[in-house]
């Protein structure tokens, strides 16, 4: 109901604010792989809620990120390419 989606928009709005402190204690501020992670943490709960239009920048983002860090064979980088595709998926 009403009070579930107050609470898990509560929650996004708590993790895009732990993203901004990330980003700006990080050495490598949002290039870091920390940040990529937390990006797609928060893509998917944006996705869980139905947010795709919100969370599908966020995925590739992250996605971007991943390959430039980890180079494109990497688990990391494979997950974010699975997320977004469910993401295009459902949409």
């Amino acid at each position: 109901g009403l009070m579930s989606t107050l609470s898990e928009l509560n929650i996004v709005a708590e993790m895009r604010r732990r993203l901004v402190e990330l980003a700006r204690s990080e050495p490598d501020g949002e290039s870091s792989v920390k940040f990529g992670r937390r990006l797609n943490d928060l893509a998917s709960a944006l996705h869980d809620l139905g947010r795709f239009a919100d969370a599908e920048p966020l995925y590739r983002r992250s996605l971007e990120i991943r390959e430039k860090s980890l180079g494109k064979v990497h688990p990391d980088v494979a997950q974010s390419l699975n997320n977004l595709a469910e993401l295009l998926t459902a949409q």
